[in-house]
Order: structure tokens, then C-alpha cells, then sequence
């Protein structure tokens, strides 16, 4: 579909708030967090970064995305925003700490309390085996955890660590 700049121009300014940093926008914030705005017939629904990006920088070759660097998923200031493939937007999110780990993924079977449990049997020498039959989980989720491919998030303070 060819973008009508001049509708989306105006769509955009309605609800945008420019300030220094981070611009914030009053308008439509989808379940997702994104800042959502509409063109009605000219250009349908576009995400607010996308359309800050079209209208300040321009197109947005084929194979491409609009990358946050502020990471602030309602940010429109062009000087946040770069092209990238989504595999840098992953790599982005996992080095930013921005997706789901520990008990926020929504097929963990432990717990960070858990994990530390774990983490002091691994270093009390109990066989891999023993653990994952204690924690109903697999011997490989175990030897994930002491060789901290997983649950690197939790600590054991004052303890010595896992691998020592």
C-alpha cells in the first residue's frame, strides 16, 4: 500500500508529546505497550515508532525494523530510533534484560527460591539426577543451571559459587 506522508504526518502530531529525551504520546497503547495510531482509509493502523520513522527518516526497506535504542516501547523521537533486522532486536532485548526469565516465562517450572536450593545441593556434590527427580524437572535443566546457562539471575550470597 502506497503511505499517504501527509495523513500520517498529521495523525502523528494530534497525540505526540516532543520533550527533551523520550517522546511521549497520548494517544492508543496496544496490550503490548507500543503506542498505536491510526490514518483511517489512507494508511491504516501503524505502530508509533514506524510511522515517527517513515515520517522523519523515511522509508523502511524490506526485510528491516524500527529499533528503540532507549528501549521505551511509546518513544517517537527519531533519535532513538534505527533500522535493524530482528535478530538484533533479540540480541537487544536478551543484553537489556527485557525478556521473560526465571518465573516470569510462562513454562518455568521453578522457582528462584528453588534455583537457590538447587544451586546449594550442586555445590554439596548431590548427583544431577537426585536433584532433578526432587524438582519433578529434567537432569539436563540441572546441569543448565550449574553451569549457569539458566537462572544466572539468581545469587547465592555469601556462598561460594556453583562451578568452584
Amino acid at each position: 500500500m502506497e503511505i499517504n506522508y501527509e495523513a500520517l504526518r498529521k495523525a502523528f502530531e494530534k497525540n505526540i508529546i516532543r520533550k527533551e529525551g523520550c517522546w511521549g504520546w497520548k494517544g492508543f497503547i496496544d496490550e503490548d505497550g507500543y503506542g498505536r495510531m491510526s490514518c483511517r482509509r489512507q494508511n491504516g493502523t501503524q505502530i508509533l515508532h514506524r510511522a515517527s520513522y517513515l515520517i522523519n527518516k523515511g522509508p523502511i526497506p524490506k526485510g528491516y525494523i524500527v529499533r528503540h535504542t532507549c528501549h521505551n516501547k511509546i518513544c517517537a523521537n527519531p533519535d532513538h530510533l534505527e533500522l535493524g533486522t530482528s535478530k538484533q532486536n533479540s540480541r537487544d532485548m536478551v543484553k537489556a534484560r527485557r525478556q521473560a526469565f526465571g518465573t516470569k516465562n510462562g513454562n518455568a517450572k521453578l522457582t528462584e527460591e528453588d534455583v537457590r536450593v538447587i544451586k546449594r545441593m550442586i555445590h554439596r556434590k548431590k548427583s544431577y539426577s537426585l536433584i532433578a527427580e526432587l524438582f519433578d524437572v529434567h537432569a539436563d535443566a540441572i546441569s543448565n543451571i550449574a553451569r549457569e546457562i539458566t537462572w544466572k539471575h539468581v545469587n547465592l550470597e555469601g556462598e561460594p559459587n556453583v562451578q568452584s
